[in-house]
């Protein structure tokens, strides 16, 4: 990792699920922006362009699919990339994350070793 931590946004609407997240991410070093909610993580991610966002399908305004469809507008020519990390696993909710933008879609749960491998990859591209 360079000096300069970088940014990961992560959006879920379990304040557990984010508080954990963020724990873990800041132990490798990142810089974490938590939200609870789309629009919020919209906001974030406009003003700021973090280098990850990690995204949940489940959130209670904005749905992570509509989250990842409107960032893949804004960063049409950018990179940004977007790992969805959901509870819902079947291949309709998989099909739907990748075709809103999703570079990765993970179900929940997750091994904390495979996200570490998953984030670094998504960074370094």
């Amino acid at each position: 990792m360079t000096d300069m931590a970088k940014t990961v946004l992560v959006v879920d609407d379990e304040e557990k699920i984010t508080r954990m997240l963020t724990r873990f991410l800041e132990s490798l070093g990142y810089q974490v922006q938590a939200r609870n909610c789309g629009q919020e993580a919209l906001d974030y991610a406009v003003e700021h362009k973090p280098d990850l966002v990690v995204l949940d399908v489940r959130l209670p305004d904005v749905s992570g699919f509509e989250v990842s469809n409107r960032l893949r507008q804004v960063y049409t020519h950018e990179a940004l990339p977007i790992l969805m990390l959901s509870a819902m696993d079947r291949g309709e909710d998989r099909d739907m994350g990748f075709e809103s933008g999703a570079d990765v879609y993970m179900s929940k749960p997750f091994e904390f070793g495979e996200l570490s491998q998953t984030i670094e990859t998504l960074i370094a591209h």
